[in-house]
């Protein structure tokens, strides 16, 4: 059986949950998450204070087709083929949906992709390691 039969994942993604993610993730942080429909939402924590959101159609199934992806985000390649949001047009992209993946990419040293299996999940693991 998959494990939403026992009650995990596929939970439905509530305001509270991104904006707590969002406070809590480091700089060089990203956060994917993947929809139903394969859109992807993220944020990246840069060099600036503010991070950046953003969605795409493009598939990001392996590890290195996730790296190809955020590498791109972090140096802003026009040919890629992802679109920078607003904070609103993430909320309004994500909430009441239910993710299929979502993953942590800790891009400072030492780097490491991690797979939750819903941003509440996610949310316990930021709140336990923060500082």
């Amino acid at each position: 059986m998959y494990p939403q039969s026992f009650g995990f994942g596929f939970s439905m993604i509530s305001e509270a949950e991104i904006l707590h993610i969002i406070n809590e993730i480091h700089q060089y942080d990203a956060i994917l998450v993947e929809l139903k429909d394969g859109a992807i939402f993220g944020i990246f924590k840069g060099i600036e204070s503010e991070p950046v959101y953003f969605r795409t159609k493009i598939h990001a199934r392996t590890r290195e087709e996730r790296r190809a992806l955020l590498d791109a985000i972090t140096i802003s390649i026009s040919e890629a083929h992802f679109d920078a949001i607003t904070l609103e047009t993430l909320l309004n992209g994500l909430r009441g949906m239910k993710a299929r993946h979502v993953w942590l990419e800790r891009r400072s040293p030492p780097e490491r992709e991690m797979a939750f299996l819903n941003l509440r999940e996610l949310q316990d693991h930021l709140r336990g390691h923060h500082g």
